[in-house]
């Protein structure tokens, strides 16, 4: 019930022209809440097969894609010889999706890779695989999944990179990864964000040559997404879902936020959303949906781990994940998210199945 009221709450935020395109787009959009659980709810698969195929689909679709993105990276530094080819949005240009979801479904499959039955039959290429899907996610370079994905494997796995240093197997990938370092400029987009300017946050006005970065500029917007939700009283309801947009144009527009040029291709940050999910739901449809957002994700750690297909672990990192992007407003995002909330059994014996 919890998506469908959250669908509902998006849906009652449209005070006016119901039937406008741009509306219609954004409901379209939402509608996995409503039809994702109803699929579960209506199947008949259990959840270990489900758990199964799904993994199994995330193994061989990322091994795909990380050998597709290399080989473009590969191609695009030899006409280019700069290394950024291969990290970053660079290397996950040819999906258009982004380094950090990327790096996000890397991390999640690397959290549970260990559940997927036929894969640990072979050692050798589940090795490979592995060592494989961390190089891609230092390669992509996202700073939060980097840091939550460090933390969270050594947690998950130190039972058992306890034992392979001590039987030294882990010393090829560990050779592998950081000689891979060494060539990826990692460092340069590090060294980029190494001075965040912070003081920049809460500037009266900026100019299109202000410098930037990905963590002072979620900061900035968060401060406007504040602003909105005080200069319309929406704190309760929200601006609606068709708005959220245009009000945070606006806000770039009036602090002089870099906005392209007329006339042409470039839009600067014109069209960029807040960059947190709560934030943005919370300007969309105000308290009472961020409300039951943030119950929703919770609810999943209440629920009996044997009954659903995804750990604690991916929770928490999706929920990190929530906290630098507005997972839900892309397709993608929204998509993989109901997928992963719907997913659980509370019918797991033969006879109920």
């Amino acid at each position: 019930m919890l998506p469908i009221l959250l669908f509902i709450v998006y849906t009652a935020s449209i005070y006016d022209e119901l039937f406008n395109l741009i509306v219609l787009k954004e409901l379209e959009q939402m509608l996995p809440l409503v039809i994702i659980p109803i699929m579960f709810l209506l199947g008949s698969t259990d959840k270990e097969s489900t758990k199964q195929v799904a993994l199994s689909a995330m193994v061989i679709s990322l091994s795909i894609a990380g050998v597709v993105m290399i080989a473009e990276s590969v191609l695009w530094f030899i006409n280019s010889g700069s290394f950024l080819a291969f990290t970053y949005h660079e290397l996950a240009l040819p999906f258009n999706s982004g380094a950090i979801y990327m790096s996000f479904f890397i991390l999640v499959t690397l959290l549970q890779i260990n559940e997927l039955t036929w894969f640990l039959v072979n050692k050798r290429v589940r090795n490979v695989v592995i060592v494989f899907f961390l190089m891609l996610l230092l390669m992509l370079a996202s700073k939060l999944m980097i840091i939550t994905g460090g933390i969270l494997l050594t947690l998950k796995y130190y039972k058992n990179i306890r034992l392979s240093l001590k039987r030294r197997k882990v010393l090829i990938p560990i050779v592998v990864i950081m000689s891979l370092l060494l060539i990826i400029p990692l460092g340069i987009r590090l060294k980029k964000i190494s001075n965040p300017d912070l003081d920049i946050v809460f500037a009266d006005k900026y100019t299109y040559d202000s410098p930037l970065n990905g963590l002072n500029l979620r900061l900035i917007q968060l401060r406007m997404g504040v602003e909105i939700l005080n200069d319309n009283n929406a704190w309760l309801f929200g601006v609606g879902i068709d708005k959220s947009q245009e009000v945070l144009n606006n806000k770039y527009i009036k602090y002089g936020i870099y906005t392209g040029y007329v006339g042409t291709e470039d839009t600067g940050y014109l069209g960029y959303n807040f960059h947190n999910q709560f934030m943005e739901t919370l300007v969309r449809v105000g308290l009472l949906g961020t409300i039951l957002l943030i119950v929703m994700i919770i609810a999943l750690l209440f629920i009996p781990q044997e009954q659903r297909i995804v750990s604690n672990w991916v929770i928490i990192v999706i929920f990190m994940f929530f906290l630098t992007e507005s997972v839900m407003e892309r397709q993608q995002g929204i998509v993989y998210f109901c997928l992963i909330y719907s997913s659980y059994f509370p019918l797991i014996s033969q006879s109920n199945r």
